[in-house]
């Protein structure tokens, strides 16, 4: 958000849900370098994950972890390159991967960086795009099931031993 606080992976319930009084706690995590810097951050799946609820993910950044929220929508099928699906609904949806802008103080600011993108209107006509140019419907299913076909991020059980053997130096 537009503030900096600090949290403990405990007050997840307060960090992504803003609400005390939700049982929130992280229940799965993956690892992936979601912006192909050869920095690897963490995905944080808590027990109230469903389609549309946060998600959360850390980044290292200049000695800090920060964290990003995002809806279930806007990452799904996550790689282990990084890239992932998102949906803003039956009309608009598509893959994509995470941009980090510099900021001057304090966390980057995170972006999507949108690889396909398909848009429909009410009508029914469609546009297809891969990397920002619109293509033809084939060449997008072409990228899309070369995408697809990538190796799925693993996903492990938040739990303190297998988060020090997935860590260990």
């Amino acid at each position: 958000g537009d503030q900096l606080a600090s949290y403990d992976l405990s007050e997840l319930n307060v960090m992504i849900w803003g609400d005390p009084e939700v049982n929130a706690y992280a229940e799965q995590f993956a690892v992936a370098d979601l912006d192909a810097d050869c920095t690897p951050e963490v995905v944080l799946l808590t027990n109230q994950h469903i389609h549309s609820e946060p998600i959360l993910i850390l980044r290292w950044q200049d000695g800090q972890i920060y964290g990003y929220s995002e809806v279930g929508r806007g990452m799904q099928g996550l790689k282990a390159d990084g890239v992932s699906w998102w949906s803003d609904g039956a009309f608009h949806n598509g893959a994509g991967r995470d941009q980090y802008i510099s900021g001057e103080n304090g966390p980057d600011r995170r972006e999507k960086v949108r690889l396909l993108e398909f848009v429909a209107d009410a009508g029914g006509a469609a546009e297809y795009y891969l990397g920002g140019q619109e293509v033809t419907r084939e060449e997008y299913e072409a990228a899309d099931t070369q995408m697809a076909a990538q190796p799925d991020a693993r996903w492990y059980a938040f739990d303190p031993d297998i988060i020090s053997a997935v860590f260990a130096p």
